[in-house]
């Protein structure tokens, strides 16, 4: 009993990576090791502002043992379109919390249309609040829509990333991919002269099957870095019907080339992806008769890669 009182305390991912970076194999800890992170997106931020709180945070962390949280900031109206300060603030805050828990935090301008002025203010603002900050990401651009074309989204990177660069110079960056980031093989072909990036893929297991994974390893054979920014074990809508024996050879897919991914995500909307029941508690805390199929899931499934990573 007594030992129990003394346990060694874990060290959290921040404490183990540092400030991580991209090259062209993937992530890489501060120390240049090759790392995978593991985690869970946050849902719209304008229909499910509940869940962006610290003890949302702090229960992912410490139950589903996540790496890093993903924050998607609607670029749109009702969002920060509307509301600027209001979504900067709830970006803030779940910003603070994943400092506090020592994990780290992708903030996701969430959109299918670039609104690359707003972008801009939305990461000047983050970047000078938390300048070099070793918990923080960025994701540029969610999934921009079908119609546009790779130098259209390219373009918008180049102008977000110098943004922040110019405040933040050594921030990780993700870059959105064509056809709601799914084209790599575009990015790969034509990819902007800069550093300590990854490109965005988007699965769903119910629609994205071997035919993607094949792309995965043409872009990875081209030296593309790539982050899975987003999973889900339903169809590319979000809802449908589930597959979870396709999304776990995706996971294991991923996880043999070292190669990050997001869970999508943490809401309690009637559908497939949906980690949470309907009314789940706004403060964390949720047991199993809370979850979902797909919570029940990624939870089971960070858990136990969370494990095996500690006695690796």
């Amino acid at each position: 009993m007594l030992g129990s009182r003394f346990r060694k305390r874990t060290a959290t991912p921040v404490e183990r990576h540092g400030k991580v970076y991209f090259d062209h194999h993937g992530l890489c800890s501060e120390w240049g090791r090759p790392i995978v992170f593991r985690g869970v997106s946050l849902f719209w931020s304008q229909w499910k502002p509940q869940f962006f709180n610290g003890n949302v945070v702090r229960w992912l962390s410490e139950d589903w043992k996540i790496d890093v949280i993903r924050i998607p900031i609607a670029a749109t109206d009702p969002g920060f379109l509307s509301d600027p300060a209001g979504e900067t603030a709830k970006a803030m805050a779940v910003i603070d919390a994943a400092i506090r828990c020592g994990i780290y935090a992708l903030v996701d301008w969430h959109g299918y249309d670039p609104a690359t002025d707003s972008a801009i203010l939305f990461f000047e603002t983050i970047a000078r609040r938390y300048r070099d900050v070793a918990n923080v990401m960025y994701e540029l651009w969610n999934e921009p829509a079908q119609h546009f074309s790779w130098t259209e989204i390219a373009r918008h990177h180049e102008r977000t990333l110098s943004t922040i660069r110019a405040i933040s110079p050594s921030a990780p960056a993700v870059l959105g991919t064509t056809d709601f980031c799914t084209g790599l093989l575009e990015a790969a072909g034509s990819r902007p002269g800069v550093a300590n990036v990854a490109y965005a893929l988007h699965f769903y297991a119910a629609t994205h099957r071997q035919g993607l994974r094949n792309q995965v390893d043409a872009a990875v054979k081209l030296g593309l870095p790539i982050f899975v920014s987003e999973w889900g074990i339903g169809d590319s809508s979000g809802d449908g019907f589930s597959d979870p024996d396709e999304a776990s050879r995706w996971l294991d897919f991923l996880n043999c080339r070292s190669i990050s991914h997001i869970n999508w995500s943490i809401n309690d909307k009637p559908e497939v992806c949906s980690a949470l029941r309907r009314n789940a508690a706004a403060t964390g805390g949720w047991r199993r008769w809370s979850l979902t199929e797909s919570g029940r899931f990624a939870r089971a499934y960070l858990r136990q890669a969370a494990t095996a990573s500690s006695d690796a």
